[in-house]
């Protein structure tokens, strides 16, 4: 019976003891798998903090998104730059269209400027030439140097024309007399005319005209200093007619200057101070219309 019971409490000790076993297994299996739930919680956790961290990455995304913004921005600014860059070229490109017309047409309008001028020049030359013509050959004859109008048409040409083409205007019609037309006092003309006794007269026009023009260019404005370059003209022209009449018609020189400047002077000061005058009017006249 002793032996029983022990064996008895032996199998329930066992039994105690296996169950104790079960029990801790259970309870490790228990614990184990809240240990296993907790790594699970865990495991949440971190899926939690992975979600976090996907937030994160969803932040990191966020930055790239920001960074996709500034992407976004900053093609956005390379569009604006584009556009700029566009807009400048196109700016660019009509302010050289606006200065090659601008240049084209201030070209063309020089061009027709100075067209207009050259025809108005020519145009002028012509009539004072044609008005030296008519006022050469009307003279009075009162001994060896007749009386003319041609000093006077020298005078008025070079005031009107100015030096250069004063003195073309006067080289023109010294050169249609030498040519045979009757341009000279008198109606008269061809080489004989120059080669005769006011042959001399005629070729002081050229120094005349000379002075006179240049006076005119350069003293517009004062009438004291044209007057006295124009009586200079007019003494180299006494000069060379005085000089020359007395070679060709053999006279001494004081009788050539009694015969062909004395008598002259009171009316060839009156044709300068007329002519004076007059081509003053007309320069200014003709400044006003250009």
């Amino acid at each position: 019976m002793k032996t029983q019971d022990k064996n008895y409490s032996n199998t329930d000790s066992d039994n105690n003891s296996s169950n104790g076993i079960n029990n801790y297994s259970s309870n490790s299996s228990v614990n184990s798998s809240s240990n296993i739930n907790g790594n699970n919680s865990i495991n949440g956790n971190s899926s939690i903090d992975g979600s976090s961290s996907i937030n994160g990455s969803s932040n990191i995304d966020g930055s790239s998104s920001i960074n996709g913004n500034s992407s976004i921005d900053g093609s956005s600014s390379i569009k604006n730059v584009n556009s700029n860059s566009s807009v400048n070229i196109r700016n660019n490109k009509n302010v050289n269209s606006n200065k090659s017309i601008n240049s084209n047409s201030n070209g063309s309008r020089n061009i027709d400027d100075n067209s207009n001028h050259n025809v108005q020049t020519m145009a002028l030359t012509a009539v004072m030439t044609a008005l030296l013509c008519i006022l050469g050959p009307l003279s009075v004859p009162i001994g060896p140097v007749p009386v003319s109008l041609g000093l006077f048409g020298i005078f008025l040409s070079s005031a009107i024309l100015g030096t250069r083409k004063g003195t073309f205007s006067c080289l023109l019609y010294l050169l249609l007399g030498l040519c045979g037309l009757p341009v000279f006092s008198g109606f008269s003309g061809g080489l004989s005319k120059l080669m005769g006794p006011t042959g001399g007269y005629l070729f002081g026009y050229i120094f005349t005209s000379v002075l006179t023009g240049y006076c005119f260019d350069r003293f517009a404005d004062s009438v004291a200093l044209t007057a006295l370059g124009m009586l200079a003209g007019l003494i180299i022209c006494y000069l060379f007619g005085t000089l020359w009449l007395s070679f060709s018609a053999h006279m001494e020189f004081t009788k050539a200057l009694a015969v062909g400047v004395l008598p002259f002077i009171l009316l060839d000061i009156a044709k300068l101070l007329a002519a004076l005058f007059i081509g003053k009017t007309v320069r200014r006249r003709l400044s006003y219309l250009a």
